[in-house]
């Protein structure tokens, strides 16, 4: 008996009633297509493609800007075998969660696709890192970049305060309690030595302060994909000690930014 030849794909089915089902972020969907050959040649799938996505209209434009990235492999099945093939698509980066649906089709054959797109959030910040001078009481002015990478909007505020972390800090706490210990060696007991660490490191992080800091756009929403650029505003504490480097860290969402607040050499103030 004659082959049958590769192209011949009449008899690959798949088993009734079974979706192909995909989850995952927009750019990493995975999931399992099932493949069954009730034949007595071998079958080949090959040459698959994704085709008819069917989203809501608010996700139309997402979908439409990057096509689909399908890796649909080839697969050889055996007679009588069913083979579980792993997929892997991809969609717009900005697509927003929700269910879509689509088909797959070979030749004749058309298998239902259901993704179910979650949500992604992640931001950048760039630069990473922004140095101020150590002027107590100066405010500076500093240029940041956001992009939203993910795929849901993203609520960035106006106005946040952090604290600010002295670098030296355990060393002058140390330092404090050391020397007010040595003043009255003979009379001091555990408890009192404890009680003197907490008003040192309470006077030392009261030196630190916070940092306030200002969006001076204004809040907004960050649209997945949006690029923006904005200025803060930061205003450092009267309390600092202009000999000493601070750190503070900016959270905002995925991204930190450091904020590095540094003594110049000559300790001169410069703006």
């Amino acid at each position: 008996m004659p082959r049958k030849k590769a192209s011949e794909k009449e008899s690959m089915e798949a088993p009734q009633g079974e979706a192909i089902v995909l989850v995952g972020q927009p750019g990493s969907l995975r999931g399992e297509f099932h493949l069954e050959n009730p034949g007595e040649q071998r079958m080949v799938f090959r040459g698959a493609r994704m085709s008819s996505v069917m989203a809501p209209a608010a996700a139309r434009a997402a979908l439409e800007a990057v096509p689909v990235a399908q890796k649909l492999p080839s697969v050889i099945v055996k007679p009588g075998e069913r083979r579980r093939v792993p997929l892997r698509m991809a969609l717009s980066p900005t697509t927003p969660p929700g269910e879509y649906r689509a088909e797959i089709k070979l030749e004749e054959r058309t298998w239902p696709v259901v993704m179910h797109v979650t949500e992604k959030v992640a931001l950048d910040i760039s630069p990473g890192q922004v140095v101020l001078h150590n002027e107590p009481g100066a405010a500076f002015k500093k240029q940041v970049v956001l992009t939203n990478l993910g795929n849901v909007p993203l609520a960035i505020h106006e106005v946040t305060a952090i604290p600010l972390d002295d670098e030296l800090l355990n060393c002058r706490i140390l330092r404090a309690v050391a020397a007010a210990v040595g003043e009255k060696e003979d009379e001091q007991t555990i408890d009192s030595v404890l009680t003197e660490f907490a008003r040192k490191s309470n006077a030392a992080l009261t030196q630190s302060g916070i940092l306030r800091v200002r969006n001076l756009a204004g809040s907004f929403s960050l649209a997945p994909g949006e690029v923006r650029s904005i200025e803060l505003e930061f205003r450092l504490p009267e309390t600092l000690d202009k000999r000493t480097r601070y750190r503070a860290l900016l959270p905002i969402y995925t991204d930190d930014l450091v904020i590095l607040i540094a003594p110049s050499l000559d300790g001169q103030p410069k703006k």
